[in-house]
């Protein structure tokens, strides 16, 4: 295996940095720039939790109790269900470098400073199914499996 290092940054990668990732089992970091940008998507998140109007997916449940307002002491357990919820999948085991690709390529998309998954993680690559029979759209199991190994400020201990 190639150990050599892909940075990730708030601008785009190559597809010699996601095969580096996916095949060659490269290690990732991320650029301070890319911190940053997590850290400011994360304050936005934060201040929006903070208001005392609903705002859809962080204060209010989602789909049909999209009106279902959902008080500040239960909003990790939230956040953390509707995760755990869409990991779901069905079918065979995705390939190892497949999976890598994907949770490469969530990363960079999160390292845009638009997303906050929490921070990095120091648990092994989870194993992902295909996508199974949620009726969503078809990035959200394959995304969310992945992100049930990043740890956050409220995590349950394992």
């Amino acid at each position: 295996m190639d150990m050599h290092t892909v940075v990730v940054g708030t601008s785009g990668v190559t597809a010699s940095d996601v095969l580096a990732v996916a095949r060659g089992g490269a290690r990732v970091e991320l650029s301070e720039e890319a911190v940053a940008a997590l850290a400011a998507a994360r304050g936005i998140v934060d201040a929006l939790a903070a208001k005392p109007e609903p705002v859809y997916g962080v204060s209010t449940g989602f789909g049909a109790l999209a009106t279902r307002h959902i008080s500040q002491e239960l909003r990790a357990q939230l956040q953390r269900n509707i995760v755990r919820s869409h990991a779901a999948g069905m079918g065979p085991r995705v390939e190892r470098e497949v999976v890598r690709a994907l949770m490469f390529l969530r990363l960079k998309t999160v390292c845009s400073g638009t997303r906050e998954y929490g921070r990095r993680s120091r648990r092994p690559w989870p194993t992902c199914s295909t996508p199974g029979s949620r009726p969503s759209s078809t990035s959200t199991a394959p995304s969310a499996a992945p992100v049930t190994s990043l740890p956050s400020r409220t995590a349950p201990s394992h």
